[in-house]
């Protein structure tokens, strides 16, 4: 969808804070990306391109965030633990018991702060702090559709 590398930009830029919601669904085939990237002022800007429908179309807007929203946006990241989770999904210790994800969305989030790059993939996560920071990303600052 044309978005910039998230990881370049932390090695380029030591002080830029940015991060990135990705998500592929898997029924709809509905593409998003939505970056976040904050200004030295504490406010942000926010990013969003949304490929879907028959024939294909991108459609991508830009919004300004306020200090409070990305403050908040900050602490949701903090509470879910982003920065130490785990880059995939732990493997099941019981492959009899495999529960396969037919249909699943598959979500990659990627942040860059202070130098430091970290990326988390998902495959139709289950409902906790993580989720909150995406749905609040996607509906609250981006004013998009929540994702599934």
């Amino acid at each position: 969808i044309g978005e910039p590398s998230l990881l370049q930009a932390s090695q380029e830029r030591h002080s830029a804070t940015s991060y990135r919601f990705e998500s592929l669904a898997g029924q709809t085939g509905r593409i998003i990306a939505i970056r976040l990237t904050v200004n030295p002022d504490g406010s942000a800007r926010v990013f969003s391109a949304e490929e879907s429908g028959n024939p294909r179309a991108v459609h991508k807007d830009e919004l300004t965030v306020t200090t409070p929203d990305v403050s908040t946006f900050l602490k949701l990241v903090e509470k879910a633990g982003f920065w130490i989770m785990p880059a995939s999904e732990a493997k099941n210790p019981d492959p009899p018991q495999r529960a396969y994800k037919m249909d699943a969305s598959t979500w990659i989030v990627e942040g860059a702060r202070d130098g430091a790059y970290h990326v988390v993939l998902r495959r139709d996560p289950d409902p906790g702090s993580s989720t909150e920071v995406v749905n609040f990303l996607v509906t609250k600052l981006a004013k998009l559709d929540a994702v599934r």
